[in-house]
């Protein structure tokens, strides 16, 4: 081989090594943008904690036996510590990104959200559900 043409296939070689790399990244496992939340008395299971910042599909599926709602808000509280009276969260004065209504059972809705880094906490406000355990925290980064 002439060299010419072994410094061709060296540069050829470093240029698909640079590629690999590149395509590698620096190995950090980037959040899913699609989140699965399954739905059940009395808990929601979350596919994923975490989940890329933007636009963030929730694949709802109610596997209970009664009808349940989804609800995303923005908050530096715990999934545990929401403001409750009587049965249910107050949602007045929380920042509700958005809701799906009226699950029913075996229903398996997508809920489509905007979500800036931060974090949320979803729920099931259906009287009784938030304290019986349906929450769960999720981060966007």
């Amino acid at each position: 081989m002439g060299e010419m043409t072994m410094n061709r296939s060296l540069t050829a070689a470093a240029a698909v090594c640079l590629l690999v790399a590149a395509a590698c990244g620096s190995g950090a496992t980037k959040p899913p943008s699609t989140v699965s939340a399954e739905e059940k008395e009395f808990s929601i299971t979350l596919g994923s904690a975490e989940a890329a910042a933007g636009s963030v599909t929730f694949q709802i599926k109610n596997a209970g036996a009664l009808v349940h709602e989804f609800v995303v808000v923005k908050t530096n509280l715990a999934a545990t510590g929401l403001p409750v009276q009587g049965d249910a969260v107050v949602e007045d004065g929380l920042d509700r990104i958005g809701e799906q209504e009226d699950i029913a059972v075996g229903a398996t809705p997508s809920l489509v959200l905007t979500l800036p880094a931060a974090h949320y906490v979803v729920f099931c406000n259906v009287e009784g559900h938030y304290a019986a355990g349906m929450r769960a925290d999720l981060t966007t980064k």
